[in-house]
């Protein structure tokens, strides 16, 4: 959050981030499934492919750009000067890394977790 330009109070920060977080989960399980759809096969992520690590993080940076194109244009949030910036894209570098890197994790941690978990 301190790499946005708006100041929101604590519990307006905590709601917006809930909502965020609920939007990452939703975006996770979509590439999940579109991944099982095209394996066939409901732990795909337990030998997962360096193809599916570029499906998943292309997938990450096409949806975070549009998202922030989307929330830019409409004004729901601004970069402060803190924010590094995305050339040619113009939107933050966190936001586009994050959808990315999150899901990546998130794979690779099920794929450590003990199979009886």
């Amino acid at each position: 959050m301190p790499l946005y330009g708006v100041v929101y109070p604590m519990w307006q920060c905590l709601r917006i981030c809930f909502v965020a977080t609920l939007g990452d989960v939703f975006f996770v399980a979509v590439i999940y499934f579109l991944l099982v759809f095209f394996h066939k096969d409901f732990s795909w992520y337990k030998k997962r492919t360096l193809p599916d690590i570029f499906i998943i993080v292309s997938y990450g940076f096409i949806v975070a750009t549009f998202i922030e194109w989307h929330a830019l244009a409409l004004g729901k949030w601004s970069y402060n000067f803190w924010m590094p910036i995305v050339p040619y894209l113009g939107i933050g570098l966190t936001p586009f890394l994050q959808l990315a890197v999150l899901t990546v994790a998130t794979f690779e941690i099920s794929r450590l977790l003990p199979q009886d978990f």
